[in-house]
C-alpha cells in the first residue's frame, strides 16, 4: 500500500484507523483533515515510513480527539516524533518491541490525559524525559524488559501521584533501584511488580 484513496477523507464517521505494516505508505491524502470522528489510531510496522508520517499529517484541529496509539516492532526508530506531545487527550500509548528507541521526547509530561503507558521490550531505552514525573493522570506504567533503562528514573516515577501499578519485570536497573529505595524504608501509594511471582 503506497497511498490511500483520495476519497478517504469522506469517511466522516470513521472512528478507528488501523495501519498494519504499511511500510510503503509515504503520505496521506489532504482531506484526511475531514476525519473529525477519529478517536483511535493503531499502527504497526515501520514508524519512519508509516506511523510518523501519519502523526505529522494529522491536522491540529482534531489531534485532541485521538485517545489511543499502539505500535509494535518498529525496530529502526530511535526517537518518538516530537509532535506526540501535542496529543493532549491521548489516554493510552502502547509501544512494544521498539528495540532501537533510546529516549522519550522532551515535553512528554504534557500528555495530561495519559492514563496507561506501556513500553515493553524497548531494549535500548535509556532515558524517559525530564518532565516524565509531571504526567498528572498516569495510572498504569508498564516498563517490562527495558533492560538498559537507568535506575534513576524510579526516583521520578514515585513522584507521580496518580499511579496505581508499575510493572518493571525484566528491567534490572529499575528493579535494583526500587529494591534500594524499599530497603531505605520508602513506601508508595501504588503497587510495584518486579518479579514473576508477584
Amino acid at each position: 500500500l503506497k497511498e490511500l484513496p483520495r476519497s478517504f477523507g469522506r469517511l466522516s464517521s470513521l472512528t478507528v484507523l488501523i495501519l498494519v505494516r504499511c511500510a510503503n505508505l509515504n503520505h496521506l491524502p489532504d482531506d484526511i483533515r475531514n476525519l473529525s470522528a477519529l478517536v483511535r489510531i493503531e499502527f504497526q510496522g515501520s514508524m519512519l515510513s508509516g506511523g510518523s508520517i501519519f502523526l505529522v499529517s494529522i491536522p491540529c484541529r482534531y489531534i485532541k480527539l485521538v485517545k489511543k496509539i499502539s505500535s509494535e516492532w518498529c525496530r529502526d526508530v530511535r526517537n518518538l516524533p516530537k509532535r506526540l506531545v501535542e496529543f493532549t487527550n491521548l489516554r493510552c500509548l502502547d509501544i512494544y518491541g521498539w528495540s532501537s528507541l533510546e529516549r522519550l521526547p522532551e515535553g512528554f509530561g504534557q500528555l495530561k490525559s495519559l492514563a496507561d503507558l506501556s513500553m515493553q521490550w524497548c531494549s535500548s531505552l535509556q532515558e524517559l524525559s525530564s518532565d516524565f514525573h509531571c504526567l498528572p493522570s498516569l495510572q498504569t506504567l508498564n516498563l517490562q524488559w527495558c533492560e538498559v533503562l537507568q535506575g534513576k528514573w524510579m526516583d521520578r516515577v514515585v513522584l507521580i501521584k496518580t499511579l496505581e501499578l508499575v510493572n518493571i519485570v525484566g528491567s534490572p536497573l529499575l528493579v535494583h533501584r526500587w529494591a534500594e529505595m524499599a530497603e531505605g524504608g520508602e513506601s508508595w501509594r501504588f503497587a510495584v511488580k518486579a518479579g514473576y511471582d508477584q
